[in-house]
């Protein structure tokens, strides 16, 4: 599935981004990891205040199972997490959060 997405092939679901990047994606994968599965989404999702390698790091977590969370973008994931009700990496970044080390970016959480 991963293969196609990234060929942009049979991809119904455009997710622009802050920096109006488009990410591809297949509606039902987004659904499939999203506790709020009744979504009816058109063709477009939009997350203005998510940065574009953020969103394309949790859809790859929807395709491949891993998702590396770079230490500066904790938060940011978290609220792209809390948005589309990933309840499972958003408990798993919560449950992260009180042991940052504030003085170290190049740290990486792995799932």
């Amino acid at each position: 599935m991963n293969q196609l997405r990234k060929k942009g092939i049979d991809c119904d679901l455009d997710i622009i981004c802050k920096e109006g990047v488009v990410v591809k994606c297949h509606k039902n994968l987004l659904r499939f990891h999203c506790e709020h599965r009744k979504w009816s989404f058109d063709e477009k999702l939009v997350i203005s205040e998510v940065a574009s390698h953020v969103v394309k790091d949790v859809v790859e977590y929807f395709y491949l199972g891993r998702l590396r969370v770079e230490q500066k973008d904790l938060v940011e994931t978290l609220k792209l997490c809390e948005k589309l009700h990933c309840t499972k990496i958003t408990a798993e970044l919560e449950a992260y959060l009180p042991s940052v080390n504030p003085c170290g970016s190049a740290d990486w959480i792995k799932f």
